[in-house]
Parts: C-alpha cells; sequence; structure tokens
C-alpha cells in the first residue's frame, strides 16, 4: 500500500498523505496569493473549518525527483506552481513555491497567479484513528491564528536558498 490513498468525503474526492497524517484538496484554479490565503477563510468543501495553505516542507515533502511532469507521485498533483503559505524572508512580497513540473522551489510574487492546494491536519472518515493535531473549531480563533501566521511565518530552510530556489553553499 502506497502513501497516498483517494479519500472521497460527500461528493468530493481528496488526497490523503499517510506519511504527513494531512488531507489535501488540490484546486485546479489559479489565483494571486492574496485571494488563496482570503480562500482559505470560507473554504469547507467537506463541510467541516481548519483548511489551510500547506507550508513550503510539507510540498516539499511531496515531490518525488525521480518523476518530472509531475515530480510527484501524488494524485491530483498538476505540473505547475503551488502556492506555499510561508513569505519569502528577504522579500515580503514574495512567497515560497513549488514548482511540480520538475520539483523545483522557488519564489513567486503575490500578485502572480499559482495553483492552491489546501491542506488540513485532521478529517472525519478517512481512516486515521487519532489525529496527531488538535484542529480549533471556533472560527473566530482560526481567522485569528490564520491572520497572525500570514504576518509572522516566515519560512527558514534548514540550508539556506538564493532568490531562485537553489541551496547555497555553506562556508
Amino acid at each position: 500500500m502506497g502513501r497516498f490513498e483517494t479519500v472521497s468525503l460527500g461528493n468530493k474526492k481528496f488526497v490523503l498523505d499517510k506519511q504527513q497524517n494531512l488531507l489535501f484538496y488540490p484546486i485546479s484554479t489559479y489565483v494571486n496569493w492574496d485571494t488563496a490565503v482570503k480562500d482559505t477563510l470560507t473554504f469547507s468543501p467537506d463541510n467541516n473549518t481548519g483548511w489551510r495553505l500547506p507550508s513550503l516542507a510539507e510540498l516539499e515533502s511531496l515531490v518525488n525527483r525521480d518523476r518530472c511532469r509531475p515530480a510527484s507521485d501524488m494524485p491530483e498533483v498538476r505540473h505547475r506552481r503551488v502556492w506555499s503559505r510561508d513569505v519569502f524572508v528577504g522579500n515580503p512580497n514574495a512567497v515560497w513555491v513549488v514548482n511540480f513540473y520538475e520539483g523545483s522551489v522557488t519564489t513567486a510574487g503575490k500578485t502572480e497567479e499559482c495553483l492552491v492546494m489546501f491542506t488540513r491536519n485532521e478529517y472525519e472518515g478517512a481512516g486515521v484513528e487519532e489525529p496527531v493535531h488538535d484542529l480549533m473549531t471556533d472560527e473566530s480563533q482560526f481567522e485569528l491564528e490564520l491572520d497572525i501566521e500570514i504576518e509572522t511565518d516566515e519560512y527558514t530552510p534548514r540550508r539556506q536558498r538564493d532568490s531562485k530556489g537553489r541551496y547555497i553553499k555553506e562556508k
């Protein structure tokens, strides 16, 4: 049995990443980053709240460098750039994205359009008995936490990357 499983909840199809214990819902619409972030507040295809943009680390973990077009084993992934929630430290108007065409990591300006892939940490009815993370159920707390993440959540990779997403050699 593989890492990914397609799961139906109601009339919608999701992808379960059993390694990360996350549920993904890929969207085939190109939007700018601000729209993607705002859409997380109202996105509830399974009538549950708690959907969010994935972190860069979560997106990077979906990449299979032995593949391309798409560079992932995950079903429903398109070979295009996908928004993360992580703002680039060197430029507050740029956000980290993963390009699933060849599996590269780069940045995109917040006004550019990329694909959206919503994710959540726990869900009902998809085979995980004990979720790893607690999910806030109070919508006002969720909105407050999301606003804080947008303003302060900056991804610092294990190794530094340049503006094109390439690793910088350590000295």
